[in-house]
């Protein structure tokens, strides 16, 4: 299973992951009235609330996900669509 492949069934089985990303992404741009995050940024704020506000020890949060989140991100909301900085995906 490819990289896309597992983050696609991640996504589907973990909406709540996507629209706290969104989110998070909308406020940081309506606070600090900047243009640009880094998802590791969001990624990791992200984590550290499932690790203090759940129970779920086992929900993780890959890294291989964090390129395949910001470029859905920005193609579906177009108030984010230049949020984040992207590189060229690998075939892994």
């Amino acid at each position: 299973m490819t990289n896309k492949e597992k983050f696609e069934l991640f996504h589907a089985t973990n909406p709540h992951v996507y629209t706290n990303l969104v989110t998070m992404a909308r406020r940081y741009r309506a606070q600090e009235k900047r243009t640009k995050i880094g998802i590791a940024t969001l990624w990791e704020s992200l984590r550290w609330n499932y690790l203090v506000g759940t129970e779920h020890s086992d929900f993780k949060l890959n890294n291989d996900y964090k390129a395949h989140y910001a470029r859905l991100i920005m193609s579906r909301n177009a108030d984010l669509h230049d949020m984040f900085n992207v590189r060229e995906l690998s075939a892994a």
